[in-house]
């Protein structure tokens, strides 16, 4: 007995192949296209925009999602802060074993495992320093 109840099943199974197909060879001729095309031209980025889809759906897994914080510790008084940068998604190469890459995401994708990652790095001034060492008033400060 066969997988497929009717013909519609089969035919959607098989235009999913073609459709697979059809978009690694349109990726192919991309890259083919791109060694010929001036990097700045506007048909170069096109190309460029259609291998990192084709890779994003066949080359790379999504793992999970990580929400960035920062940690500040100010050099001039040793207070600390911390503040949410962004989401990340994490996702690991097909077929090059540790090979990863972090792609920005506006928030959390349902559906994938979320942790919390720590970047630390250290501020020469807090906005409480400021005011003391370089008499700045920050009630004033313009917005850029």
């Amino acid at each position: 007995m066969s997988n497929f109840d009717d013909f519609a099943d089969l035919n959607a199974a098989i235009a999913v192949q073609l459709e697979a197909r059809q978009s690694t060879a349109e990726a192919r001729a991309a890259k083919t296209r791109l060694t010929r095309l001036p990097a700045n031209s506007a048909e170069a980025a096109a190309d460029r925009a259609k291998i990192a889809e084709w890779e994003s759906k066949h080359e790379w897994k999504a793992v999970g999602m990580i929400a960035v914080f920062e940690h500040e510790t100010c050099e001039a008084c040793d207070t600390t802060g911390e503040r949410f940068v962004q989401f990340l998604q994490e996702e690991h190469h097909r077929r090059e074993r540790g090979a990863r890459r972090l792609q920005a995401k506006p928030a959390p994708i349902a559906g994938l495992p979320l942790r919390a990652a720590i970047q630390r790095r250290l501020v020469p001034m807090c906005p409480d320093c400021a005011p003391v060492l370089f008499d700045l008033d920050l009630t004033t400060a313009e917005e850029l």
